[in-house]
């Protein structure tokens, strides 16, 4: 059977990039999504953020998952200082800002979709890693969505690496996450979608992140649980008026953080064209929870690039049709200026949230800017756009 595009990575973004195709492709069974039948320890598990905007392009074509946490208001405050801003989903005009949804539950409801879209679904031996045997037909279009950037990617080393963990927390509304930034670097929680329980990303240093990791692994994790909640309560009491008491601190893991760009995010070659979207294009800090919501819109953008170019009639042979209207160079061309600035600014605001408030000599600054922005209702709305996009 004739492959005329296969997908590379069977994660949210492969996935839902096969969906968005298959909506308008004539012969969606000429849509080949590839994975090596190999998950990561603790993927299933793993929590994701997933802002309006994207689940909105998600139940475009499947059903979202019944179980998630909803988040209603998030909470940015500064570690040391009375300045914060409060941005709750009335500012939008919605029920919510986004949802938190564990990776296993989207993966699934997305498969199902797949699964009578009519787009083929194949698991192949891995031969090496990071990739494994594509084994694509010449001229097939391969979209990478999995995997990392590669290494010609730019990088740049935070200096930090994250504690990843669940947290059963009292003191804290449901509904509600934070956005917490230290000296050592940023601290979220988010809700889960069982109740009482949030996700945490814990940024500091990689040694101060690894003596974390290690003291959890002394039973009864009482010096981690009273670190956190140190942090927590000696913050929020002042600059947010409540205490929180952590009681639980589960699955516990230690992720370096280094963001990575990929410069060539097409390549046009008629014999092998391929284009990059998602943590194959860019993985980002994990600040503001952007990189998947940031790789959907990639997902969703490719398809709608590619169903236009078919309905006027592409064509991808080289000859008279490269660099005209019809080619398939044009379409992925357009679809990377198309890209260009939303990546461009998402990579710039994350790695701005990353860094700059970990410089306290500014911080007094910074908790003004915060308080400012609070009641500036305009401006909070224009932040809560961006990252409910």
């Amino acid at each position: 059977m004739t492959t005329e595009i296969q997908i590379h990575g069977a994660g949210p973004v492969g996935l839902a990039c096969a969906l968005f195709l298959a909506r308008h492709w004539p012969d969606p069974s000429t849509i080949e999504v590839t994975s090596g039948g190999h998950a990561a320890p603790g993927l299933a598990q793993r929590p994701l953020a997933i802002s309006a905007g994207s689940r909105r392009l998600i139940e475009r074509v499947a059903q979202f998952p019944v179980e998630s946490g909803q988040i209603t208001t998030v909470e940015v405050a500064l570690s040391g200082h009375l300045g914060r801003v409060r941005i709750p989903a009335q500012d939008l005009r919605c029920a919510s800002l986004g949802n938190v949804v564990r990776h296993g539950a989207l993966v699934e409801c997305l498969e199902a979709a797949l699964a009578g879209s009519g787009v083929r679904r194949v698991v192949r031996r891995v031969v090496s890693e990071p990739n494994f045997d594509l084994q694509t037909e010449p001229g097939t279009l391969l979209i990478h969505a999995d995997g990392d950037p590669g290494a010609e990617a730019d990088v740049r080393d935070f200096g930090q690496s994250a504690l990843l963990a669940e947290i059963r927390l009292t003191g804290w509304t449901q509904g509600k996450a934070l956005e917490l930034f230290t000296p050592e670097g940023p601290l979220a929680i988010l809700p889960l979608p069982e109740p009482h329980r949030w996700a945490l990303v814990w940024c500091a240093p990689e040694a101060v992140t690894q003596q974390r990791a290690q003291t959890h692994a002394e039973p009864p994790n009482e010096a981690l649980n009273g670190a956190l909640s140190s942090v927590l309560s000696g913050v929020l009491k002042g600059a947010l008026g409540t205490s929180i008491k952590v009681h639980e601190i589960e699955h516990c893991q230690v992720m370096p953080l280094r963001r990575r760009t990929r410069g060539k995010l097409i390549d046009p070659d008629p014999s092998q064209p391929q284009v990059w979207i998602g943590n194959a294009a860019q993985t980002l800090h994990p600040v503001a929870g952007q990189g998947l919501n940031l790789g959907l819109r990639d997902a969703h953008e490719l398809a709608q690039t590619l169903n236009h170019w078919r309905v006027l009639g592409g064509e991808r042979l080289p000859g008279q049709y490269r660099g005209s209207p019809h080619g398939l160079d044009h379409a992925l061309s357009q679809y990377k200026r198309a890209r260009q600035n939303d990546r461009a600014a998402t990579v710039r605001i994350t790695d701005t949230l990353a860094s700059v408030f970990t410089v306290t000599a500014i911080a007094p600054i910074q908790s003004v800017v915060l308080a400012a922005l609070d009641l500036n209702p305009p401006l909070r709305r224009s932040l809560a756009r961006t990252f409910a996009q």
